[in-house]
Formats: C-alpha cells, structure tokens, sequence
C-alpha cells in the first residue's frame, strides 16, 4: 500500500514556484557560521538574519499560509501549505522563536482595531511574542496566578513575575494573563494582556539553565498598561487564554517538523565503524 501523498500537476507547479524562491532567498551567509543545533546558541548577527528572513515569508503570505489574507495571512489551502511547510523543511534556516499562540485570542476576541495593530503584524512576521502564562510558585495553573492587574482609571497597574519564558534575544509583546478581580469567582476573575515588552518596570532576567535554550524570569513592577492593551473583557480572561491553549494543545494541528538531531546521528552511525 502507498501512503505517499499525491499531488496534482497544479500543486507540483506551486511547490517549484516555492522552492525556486527559497533557493534564491534562504542562503545563510558564510560568515555567519553553521546554524547551531540548539536555538539559544545562535547568534545575534544569525538571528537578525532569521527575523529578516521570517519577514520575507510574511510578506509572501508563507510564513501563516492558512491564515486569511484580511490579516496577514497567505489564504492558501491546506494542500499548499503542506508544500510550503515541506520545502521550508528542505532548507537549513535559523528558526526564529515567536510565540503564536496569542494569535487565535487575538481572532476571536480582539476589536478589530487589535486585529491590525497585533495581530496583522504577527502574521507578517513583522513582530515578535513572548507568552507569558507560568509563574514561580505555581506553574502554568490560571487558577493559581498572583500577577495582579488593578484598575487606575483607563488603565492597570501590573505588579507579579512570569518564569520559564522562552526568546533568542528581545521580544515586542508579552502575552499574559493576570487577575483583574481578586474577589470574583474563578473564571470570571482574569483579564488578559498583550504587553509592550518596553514600559517602565519590566524587568527580564535571564536564567542559567545547563542547556542553551535561553528561558526568562520576566518581573512586572507596577507596570503601568493601557486598556488599549486588554484583549476581551476585563474578566474575560479565561475564555481568552482558552483561545491560546486549545491551540497549543493540539487543535490547530501541525505539520511535523524535519528531525535534524535525528538525521545526523543516523549519518554519523551510517560512517562510523568499528
């Protein structure tokens, strides 16, 4: 039995027309040295040439090929996302982090004015997102969260830690939920943030881990947040972020990714002999 998938003579056209263009546009400069095996060892130089890389495939429609042309994304089909996503696994490129998770939210419960501000970009590749969901004392528990969100006027202060967060170098948004109403029941007592990793009193700590995957301890001290910034209602937080975890855990489906570690300790047993 073949489980080969089959192409069409039209889909076979497209995958030619993707390949050429990453032939021509995925070449990492020399210089630059070998892409490293593990995404926290790359180097600042690599990863502005990923992030510019990742902004071409946005600008292609490649880079959320699924996603609706309305924003940001390529409108393709299912079928020729496949191709997309098989010939980008061809090519040896510098992955670029950028926590997608938030976008799903952003549909579904972000003002349409939200939807171009963050979520346009985000398909585009034009910007980068951390997700900030787990915290020292507690995990990645909602129910447990101790970030507070307290309402001055038309905005909130944000006071609270998020650990275990990862990145490359910097981010432009962190995605984050915090407790709005300390006093109302669970599940009615969230909002949730997309914050500009920029405003006074956030402060990022690296951490020391034994691997180089670079992960963070983000501290929010009374961070002051515009309500522009609230995605949904202010104690709609739960359904929001729901958005993002059903996608994260499997929902959303994925195309599996080329196993590189794999492939080149298969080749070097292949070689080596005894």
């Amino acid at each position: 039995m073949n489980f080969a998938i089959q192409y069409t003579v039209d889909q076979e056209e497209f995958r030619k027309e993707v390949r050429t263009w990453m032939e021509e546009n995925a070449k990492v400069p020399q210089e630059l040295g070998p892409i490293p095996l593990e995404s926290g060892a790359i180097s600042r130089e690599m990863w502005e040439w990923g992030k510019e890389f990742r902004r071409k495939l946005g600008a292609k429609g490649w880079l959320f090929a699924l996603w609706d042309k309305e924003y940001g994304g390529g409108g393709y089909t299912a079928d020729e996302n496949f191709i997309i996503q098989e010939e980008l696994e061809r090519i040896d490129v510098p992955r670029i982090y950028s926590n997608n998770f938030a976008m799903p939210a952003l549909h579904v419960y972000g003002t349409e004015e939200q939807k171009q501000r963050f979520l346009t970009p985000l398909c585009r590749g034009e910007l980068i997102c951390w997700q900030g969901f787990t915290e020292p004392e507690g995990g990645s528990d909602l129910a447990s969260l101790k970030t507070r969100a307290v309402k001055d006027g038309d905005d909130f202060i944000i006071t609270g830690q998020k650990m275990w967060i990862g990145g490359q170098f910097e981010t432009d948004y962190i995605w984050t939920p915090a407790v709005t109403d300390p006093d109302a029941p669970r599940h009615q007592n969230l909002g949730a943030f997309m914050i500009p990793s920029d405003l006074p009193g956030i402060t990022i700590h690296e951490l020391n881990l034994m691997v180089k995957e670079r992960k963070r301890l983000v501290s929010f001290d009374a961070v002051r947040v515009s309500r522009e910034y609230l995605v949904g209602g202010e104690t709609q937080g739960w359904r929001v972020i729901s958005a993002s975890l059903e996608i994260e855990h499997g929902a959303g489906g994925a195309v599996r990714e080329r196993d590189t570690l794999q492939e080149n300790i298969l080749e070097y047993c292949k070689q080596t002999t005894r």
